[in-house]
């Protein structure tokens, strides 16, 4: 296992705890991450937060990865159970997704959301 699939299981188990500021700490401080809810970007470590925060005062998500593999431009491709419930325990999705990462001087640069499978 390379380091940075290391880091990445490490990113899902914190993410899973809602340890946010292990999982900022993971991150290029000029990352760019892809904003599942609503589209786009966001940009940097303080974007990330505000973005969880926000998110996390909504639904209950939970990532699980299933399988990691890397793509012909270098990137970790991770295949990935997304989980999402309301605050109150209710279903509101899942479904298997692909998240992509690259990296730069060890830390987590991109991150974008691949298709459903």
């Amino acid at each position: 296992m390379t380091p940075d699939s290391q880091l990445l299981y490490k990113l899902y188990e914190a993410f899973n705890t809602r340890d946010v500021e292990r999982v900022i700490a993971m991150m290029h401080p000029l990352v760019k991450w892809a904003n599942g809810q609503h589209g786009g970007y966001v940009h940097g470590r303080e974007g990330v937060r505000e973005y969880w925060k926000a998110q996390f005062q909504l639904i209950d998500p939970r990532l699980d990865p299933l399988d990691l593999e890397m793509d012909d431009q270098g990137r970790a491709v991770f295949t990935v159970q997304q989980t999402v419930r309301d605050l109150t325990g209710q279903l509101l999705l899942e479904k298997t997704v692909k998240h992509i990462f690259s990296f730069e001087g060890g830390l987590i640069r991109t991150f974008d959301i691949g298709g459903v499978t």
